[in-house]
C-alpha cells in the first residue's frame, strides 16, 4: 500500500494509554455520581464522540462539563503514558518519505506536550487534537490538509475512526492493541487490520 499521506490517532494507537485512561474515566464518573466502571465495561462500552458513552452512566450530567474535568484530571496520567515498542522508529522512518499527521480526541495542548516528551513532534506534518466529532471533522480537516483521497489511511483503535475514514472516502487500517476489541473493529471491515505494531510497519513500509 502506497500511501502518501498517513493519518494516526493517538490514544490506543501510537500511545500506550488505555490503563491510564481507563482509571481517569472511573474516577471522573464516580466524581459526579456515577457507578464504579470495571475495565472490561469500558473496554466493550467506551465510545466516541465520548458524550454518547457519558449518557450511559451519568445522563443528568452535560457531557462537555464531564470532558472538561476528565482530561483536567487525565493529564498527570497521560504524562506518565509512553509510545507503543517500536512506534518511534516508524514514526521517523515514514516522516522522511510522507505526510504524517495525528488526529486526536485527546486536547490540543496535551497532545503538543505528550508529543515533544516522546520526541515525535517534529515528525508530524500536522497534529490535531480537541477533535469532538471525528466522523463529522476528519473529511474537512483531509480538505484542509490537501490530501489525495486515494494516497490517504487514517489509523486507529477504535469503531469511531474506522467510521470516520470511511466518511471521509479514504481508507482506514485498524489496529487491535488497543481500546476496542478485535471483534468490534473486525466487524466493521477496516482496509487492512495490524494485530501489533510490527504488523502495521509491514502495511505501511511494506518491510
Amino acid at each position: 500500500m502506497n500511501f502518501q499521506n498517513i493519518i494516526f490517532d493517538w490514544s490506543g494507537t501510537l500511545c500506550n494509554d488505555f490503563r491510564l485512561s481507563y482509571t481517569a474515566t472511573k474516577e471522573t464518573i464516580r466524581h459526579f455520581g456515577g457507578p464504579n466502571l470495571t475495565i472490561t465495561e469500558y473496554r466493550q462500552q467506551f465510545t466516541l464522540p465520548v458524550h454518547l458513552f457519558y449518557e450511559q452512566y451519568l445522563p443528568q450530567v452535560d457531557s462537555k462539563i464531564i470532558d472538561e474535568f476528565y482530561f483536567k484530571h487525565f493529564a498527570p496520567y497521560a504524562r506518565r503514558s509512553s509510545l507503543y515498542k517500536g512506534i518511534k522508529g516508524l514514526i521517523k522512518t515514514l516522516s522522511k518519505s510522507k505526510k504524517l499527521a495525528i488526529y486526536s480526541t485527546v486536547k490540543q495542548s496535551l497532545l503538543e506536550e505528550l508529543c515533544t516528551e516522546a520526541g515525535v513532534l517534529k515528525c508530524f506534518d500536522q497534529i490535531q487534537g480537541s477533535v469532538w466529532d471525528k466522523e463529522s471533522e476528519l473529511p474537512v480537516f483531509c480538505e484542509k490538509m490537501v490530501f489525495d483521497k486515494d494516497q490517504t489511511v487514517f489509523i486507529g483503535d477504535m469503531e469511531h475512526d474506522i467510521l470516520a475514514a470511511k466518511k471521509a472516502g479514504i481508507q482506514s487500517g485498524a489496529v487491535l492493541y488497543g481500546y476496542h476489541s478485535p471483534e468490534r473493529l473486525i466487524k466493521l471491515k477496516p482496509d487492512f487490520l495490524c494485530a501489533n505494531v510490527s504488523e502495521l510497519k509491514v502495511n505501511l513500509l511494506g518491510e
